[in-house]
């Protein structure tokens, strides 16, 4: 995405996200805000989080201080309409996900943006 991320550009990608990380299991929401290149506010992922639930698209929970989430059926429906929904923010991060700058890996970072890919390898010493 060219302009700044709004926060219901946010709570969508977050919702995006945990249908692709759903495997029955809460995931920490601070860790998918953490996959986006720029940081976005402290509480948008506890709002996200709070905001999903509220609707009716995940079950939350706030444990140890952290957001938790999991997508629900409700959840998975609305993403796969909003896939097929063009103009969306679902619609565009699931057919051209490189509109959103994504840090992925451990040890290894691809950052992969609308002006192209790079890449930075770190390895550790034995020690």
């Amino acid at each position: 995405m060219a302009a700044p991320l709004r926060f219901g550009d946010f709570v969508d990608f977050v919702l995006a996200r945990l249908y692709e990380l759903d495997n029955g299991e809460f995931v920490d929401v601070n860790e998918v805000a953490a996959e986006l290149l720029k940081p976005v506010p402290d509480m948008w992922p506890y709002d996200a989080a709070k905001l999903l639930a509220d609707r009716g698209l995940v079950h939350e929970a706030i444990a140890m201080g952290k957001p938790d989430a999991m997508i629900n059926g409700a959840g998975r429906l609305f993403v796969e309409e909003q896939e097929r929904l063009s103009g969306s923010t679902i619609n565009e991060y699931r057919s051209q996900p490189s509109h959103f700058v994504i840090v992925a890996g451990t040890g290894n970072q691809v950052v992969v943006g609308s002006e192209g890919t790079s890449q930075s390898t770190t390895s550790k010493e034995p020690g």
